[in-house]
């Protein structure tokens, strides 16, 4: 009778760690989303968070919580990206998280622009970190606001220095969770070109007194985010874009780190709010090409013409040193 009972309760708690086991990140599975009320943009930037390891580790493990409508529905589209092989509807996720607002200009049925959805969906995460009503988890969520700017979040100031009188001031600091650069012919250039040691610059000084003065202008950064997100600045100020091509790097350096490219989205099309979304994400050494539910990978010559003659529009890069 005893064995009995034992045997008993070692399949409850059995049964329990399983039905409570975790999704586990897996690069050898490929979802695919379909493309329902022109949401490309969406699923363009899924497939790329999907597929960087350090974000789904966070965001799998983040309890379903009806009152963090973006965390909770981003936590479950990516559980089940890391489950099912068939294309997936979407639209609900996207719908039930971003649509829950009335504090944004997005409109479901149009087309939206993948990098301000971006920023939008973790501005909002941690903003429901911080404001959530329970009390009892007000650990939690500082340890989850935490996280997630450790994750994203780049912080910095500025330092100016008057060529007249030698004085130095400085801005207070600043954060982002993604970098706007130029185009330029390489991924590392542009970030380089945008966070060169100084640079000439006009101001009023605050000691000498002097208008316009001549002042050297320089950025230091206090911390460097887990994940690198970089926004080219692919149309100019009539709304045209840019067809430049850039040179994408598998791995570039950025304020002593090394970091790994995952994946980057691209768009077609003449402007932001028309044309097409399309993601590419690096898993393991293969370029693998998602539009939307259709899937390819890319073959050595296909991916190195990607690489070097990319036109890339949002890019994902994870620290790896």
């Amino acid at each position: 009778m005893r064995l009995q009972v034992l045997l008993i309760a070692i399949e409850l708690i059995l049964t329990a760690k399983k039905s409570s086991k975790k999704a586990t990140w897996n690069q050898n599975i490929y979802p695919k989303l379909k493309n329902q009320n022109n949401i490309c943009y969406f699923n363009s930037l899924i497939q790329c968070l999907y597929n960087i390891e350090s974000f789904f580790d966070f965001i799998i493990n983040h309890d379903k919580n009806p009152s963090k409508p973006v965390t909770s529905n981003i936590r479950a589209i990516i559980g089940r990206m890391s489950k099912e092989k068939n294309s997936i509807e979407s639209v609900s996720y996207l719908e039930n998280a971003i649509f829950e607002y009335n504090d944004h200009g997005f409109v479901l049925s149009k087309q939206n622009d993948a990098s301000e959805i971006f920023i939008y969906i973790i501005n909002k995460m941690i903003e429901e970190a911080i404001t959530s009503k329970i009390n009892e988890h007000k650990s939690i969520e500082a340890k989850e606001n935490k996280k997630l700017r450790e994750l994203f979040y780049l912080s910095f100031f500025y330092k100016f220095k008057c060529q007249k009188c030698s004085y130095a001031s400085r801005t207070n600091n600043e954060i982002t969770n993604a970098i706007n650069v130029a185009i330029a012919k390489s991924v590392q250039e542009a970030l380089n070109e945008h966070f060169k040691s100084s640079e000439p610059v006009e101001k009023d000084c605050e000691d000498c007194k002097e208008k316009n003065i001549a002042t050297e202008k320089w950025c230091e950064i206090i911390d460097s985010p887990q994940i690198l997100t970089i926004i080219f600045k692919t149309f100019n100020n009539d709304v045209k874009k840019l067809q430049n091509e850039i040179f994408i790097e598998e791995n570039i350096v950025f304020h002593r780190s090394q970091y790994k490219l995952k994946g980057f989205i691209k768009h077609i099309g003449a402007n932001t709010s028309s044309g097409h979304y399309t993601a590419y994400v690096l898993k393991r050494n293969t370029l693998v090409y998602f539009n939307d539910d259709s899937k390819r990978d890319l073959t050595q010559k296909e991916k190195e013409d990607a690489l070097n003659k990319g036109k890339p529009y949002v890019l994902f890069y994870e620290r790896i040193t």
